[in-house]
């Protein structure tokens, strides 16, 4: 129970917490008005991004395996504990970096008031007084979706595999996504639903906020579902063809055997040598022949196609 809390729990927990503002603390680093800066910023996602992957091929290509089968003169029972303990390690000792140079930071100073807030703020008033049918389907869409995620932790605790459960759960996704994004398409109606001439300058900078915020979101829900489609599937091909091969190591204790997860280091390996090759090769390339800069469509669309 305590494993399953710890890893259901605080892991997600930590995960959601480092991504959401380790990239955009890095991000603030550089002043975008200048051009060599914003250059630098582009460069700094790229190591940033061959930096997650070349953890991740250390943790696939050893501590998977070590974690399950044990090594080193670690007993297999003891595995486990010594994986993520050298990786609690490994994040006290990152922390320390962090802190010695928060001196040197760039801090940008804290909104007043949440972005989640005044989005929620805005998309609910309109919707609960009436104002706009649009936010209404948004909050449908949310609260559907809301639905369909506890449906799938519902689904992967029941013992049998709960296939109607799943089915019922993929149909409230995807209706929900539809509830959402559709509206999104064209926002226009937040502004002409939650402002009016009489509002404040500050009040209609904001609903421009959230009106900017939601037309980018049909973008990053399509581009997240195409996306994570195609890479949740690998990862599962890689844990299916382990299934059907003889992962023991010729060497080593009786019964010390590959991981199942050893072999996403194909992915990771791929990561870490395309990055610099696209970045300093393919895109400069590209941009020389259309003449102009490689807009960031461009540079997703490269991406889904390699």
């Amino acid at each position: 129970a305590m494993y399953l809390v710890g890893v259901l729990g605080f892991i997600p927990l930590g995960t959601a917490g480092i991504k959401a503002n380790i990239s955009n603390l890095g991000a603030d680093q550089y002043d975008t008005s200048d051009p060599a800066q914003r250059a630098a910023q582009e460069s700094f996602f790229s190591v940033f991004y061959c930096s997650i992957n070349v953890g991740a091929l250390v943790a696939f290509g050893f501590f998977t395996t070590f974690a399950s089968s044990g090594g080193l003169g670690v007993p297999r029972e003891w595995g486990y504990c010594v994986a993520y303990g050298a990786m609690s390690l490994c994040m006290l000792l990152a922390l320390g970096i962090f802190l010695s140079g928060r001196k040197k930071y760039r801090l940008s100073p804290p909104q007043q008031r949440s972005a989640l807030m005044s989005l929620g703020g805005r998309v609910w008033a309109a919707a609960a007084q009436g104002k706009s049918s649009e936010a209404q389907s948004v909050a449908v869409g949310l609260v559907l979706l809301l639905v369909s995620i506890s449906l799938s932790v519902a689904t992967s605790l029941q013992p049998g595999g709960g296939n109607t459960t799943m089915a019922i759960a993929f149909a409230t996704a995807a209706a929900g996504t539809f509830c959402v994004v559709s509206p999104c398409m064209d926002p226009a109606w937040v502004c002409s639903a939650t402002a009016s001439p009489a509002s404040s300058p500050q009040e209609l900078q904001e609903a421009e906020d959230v009106r900017d915020f939601l037309a980018m979101i049909p973008r990053l829900f399509l581009g997240s579902l195409a996306f994570n489609a195609v890479y949740n599937a690998m990862q599962f091909w890689y844990q299916q063809q382990a299934c059907q091969m003889d992962v023991r190591l010729p060497f080593g204790s009786s019964g010390f055997q590959l991981s199942g997860s050893f072999f996403n280091i194909a992915d990771c390996l791929a990561i870490i040598l395309a990055t610099p090759l696209i970045v300093a090769i393919l895109e400069p390339a590209l941009e020389r022949y259309s003449r102009r800069p490689m807009s960031h469509g461009g540079k997703f669309s490269i991406g889904m196609l390699i």
